[in-house]
Formats: structure tokens, C-alpha cells, sequence
């Protein structure tokens, strides 16, 4: 600068004069805080998901499915019920599954621990973790063998178990698209259901309307399940004119009344 050559300090004008140009640059080249809205139309569902966390905390693992058409919210529902858990100091962690990734095995699960605290993991859970977390393997480390037996397949299982629950508090995971999830992940879950069913964990599932698990996976999961009343539902309807006004005025930031809206129109797919 101009002042480091002369040899001199710039005096305190020029300080904050350059702080409010760089604060004014920055704000323009920062990001947008993403806008958002309140959640409308959804205390039914709000108090069934809350149904659900007190069965979880009370009896152990609980799945929680959000049904729903494409884009009609459960998404929106979903992260609204996991930021409220993270007020209240709970652990959360979200996974989004792919159509176009449906064959890859354990990803869910990869984007789940990828949340946890694994440096608690002893040295042979952390090589069991790292057939699908490499980045947990330290340098020099041999690739785990290949599971071609039965009890490897159930070490393997409960060393990811152990990882997911090694915090200390109850867990909260989002599975967004249900219908696109990987068999073995859905193998892996059936196993800590059934090896570790009072864990105080619960899942919100979001599946697509008019989708399902693959058939074989469907009966079984969700048979178990029901068998152990850890499965509950909530099918969201889409919005009605007093609920989309309220929607779009909270959008918008100005009243807007049902006479705005058609009167043979409900609101559709939202986020």
C-alpha cells in the first residue's frame, strides 16, 4: 500500500473508511442467507413425528415414514422436525439417497457417520468402519479383507452400529427418498433393530407417493417393523386455500387472501 511504502501508519479516517469498503465488498460477494419461511398447514404431522420421538426415547428404534407426492413438502417437514432436535441438544445427521446412485451400498450409512464421533472407535471397529469410510484407514494401513463369511459380515455390522451410537445423547437421522435406498443398507438397519433395539434412536424416512422398497426388503423391514411397533406414518396432504394463503403471505410478506386463490384449487407441490 501507499502507506507501507512512505513508512507511515494510515491514521484512524482511513482505517474505518477502508473497513466499511471492505465490509460493503464482502457483503456483496458473500451469499444470500437462503430465505425462509414457517412451516404451515403441518400440525398434524408435527404432533405425529413428535409421537414417534417419544416412542423412540421410551422404547428404542423407531422408523417414522413421511408419504407424500413429489415436492409436497415432507423434505421441508423432515429438516424442520431436525432443526428443532438440534435446539434441544440432540445429534442429528441427514442422508439423501439417489435414483441414479440406488446400487451404491451403504451411502446412507457413510453420510450418517460421516456426522459422528468416530475417534471414540477402537483400533479393529475403526478397519471395520473403513470398508466404507477409507479416510478412517491410517497411512500404511492394509485394506480390510473381503467378507466372505457370515461373522464377518455380523463384525462388520456391529462395528458400524457401535459408530453410529457412540455419542452419548439420543440420534435423530433424516432418510430422504426412502424409495431409492441401497439393500444393504436396509440389511444393515434390520440387524441393529434387531441387536440393538432399545437404542434411543429414531428415523424420519421421507418416501415418494406411489413408490415402495424393493418387494423382498419391503416385507421383511417393515414386517419387523410392525411386529415390534417401531413403525409409524404420516401422509401429507397438499395445502387448502386458507393454508396456502398463509404460505404465500409469509413468502411474499404481505396479506394475501383466500379470494386471491381459486376456489377449486389446493396447493400442490411446495417446498
Amino acid at each position: 500500500t501507499r502507506s507501507a511504502q512512505l513508512g507511515v501508519e494510515p491514521d484512524e479516517a482511513t482505517r474505518q473508511l477502508y473497513k466499511r469498503l471492505f465490509d460493503k465488498v464482502f457483503a456483496l460477494e458473500s451469499p444470500a442467507p437462503p430465505i425462509s419461511h414457517p412451516l404451515v398447514g403441518r400440525e398434524d404431522e408435527w404432533k405425529e413425528l413428535m409421537s414417534a420421538w417419544q416412542q423412540a426415547t421410551s422404547s428404542g428404534i423407531h422408523l417414522h415414514l413421511l408419504r407424500g407426492e413429489t415436492g409436497i413438502g415432507k423434505t421441508r417437514l423432515a429438516e424442520e422436525f431436525l432443526l428443532w432436535a438440534k435446539r434441544q441438544g440432540l445429534a442429528t445427521a441427514t442422508a439423501v439417497c439417489y435414483e441414479s446412485g440406488s446400487g451404491t451400498s451403504f451411502a446412507p450409512l457413510a453420510a450418517w457417520l460421516r456426522a459422528c464421533p468416530l475417534h471414540r472407535l477402537a483400533s479393529h471397529q475403526r478397519r471395520e468402519v473403513g470398508r466404507i469410510l477409507p479416510e478412517l484407514l491410517a497411512e500404511g494401513d492394509a485394506a480390510p479383507a473381503p467378507i466372505s463369511e457370515g461373522w464377518q459380515q455380523v463384525g462388520f455390522f456391529e462395528a458400524l452400529s457401535q459408530a453410529l451410537l457412540s455419542g452419548e445423547q439420543p440420534l435423530i437421522l433424516l432418510l430422504d427418498d426412502l424409495q431409492w435406498c441401497d439393500r444393504d443398507t436396509l440389511d444393515w438397519l434390520k440387524y441393529l433393530i434387531r441387536a440393538q433395539p432399545a437404542a434411543k434412536m429414531m428415523i424420519v424416512a421421507t418416501l415418494r407417493e406411489g413408490e415402495s422398497l424393493d418387494p423382498a426388503l419391503d416385507s421383511s423391514l417393515y414386517s419387523l417393523l410392525r411386529q415390534q411397533d417401531r413403525l409409524s406414518e404420516s401422509n401429507l396432504p397438499r395445502l387448502n386455500a386458507q393454508q396456502t394463503a398463509a404460505l404465500a403471505a409469509s413468502i411474499g410478506g404481505r396479506a394475501i387472501t383466500e379470494a386471491h386463490i381459486s376456489p377449486n384449487s389446493e396447493a400442490g407441490p411446495h417446498s
